[in-house]
């Protein structure tokens, strides 16, 4: 009875494969440096191309897009919460520089970082 239990609370409750589980957790620990596909594959014991599908089809992108909203989640909490140069900030998040980062910014928030910046701070 209790394996029972245990086997329907496992994973599945979730949706999703305890090594998904794993390779996301690794992405969430490892956001201020570059992760090769390769190495979470490895992370996670599975063919890069299963962990590219599975990731997008379970998660809804991919794990680099998963990466780039990790990086630009940890960049606006420091944007709105500190004083750190926007440099710094981008290099702490994991960006290669402060350009990267605005590009990405521009891209997915329609903003600049330092515009970012001042929003949050005149709304707080």
């Amino acid at each position: 009875l209790l394996a029972a239990v245990l086997r329907y609370l496992t994973p599945r409750e979730t949706g999703m494969p305890s090594w998904l589980l794993a390779a996301r957790d690794y992405l969430h620990a490892s956001s201020d440096r570059p992760i090769s596909l390769s190495e979470l594959s490895q992370v996670a014991g599975v063919h890069p191309v299963h962990l590219v599908r599975v990731f997008r089809r379970k998660l809804g992108v991919t794990p680099a897009e998963y990466m780039r909203q990790l990086r630009l989640e940890i960049a606006c909490r420091a944007l709105a919460q500190t004083n750190l140069p926007i440099v710094e900030i981008a290099l702490e998040a994991g960006f290669s520089s402060q350009a990267h980062m605005t590009r990405a910014f521009r891209v997915h928030l329609g903003s600049t970082p330092a515009a970012y910046r001042r929003e949050r701070r005149s709304t707080s």
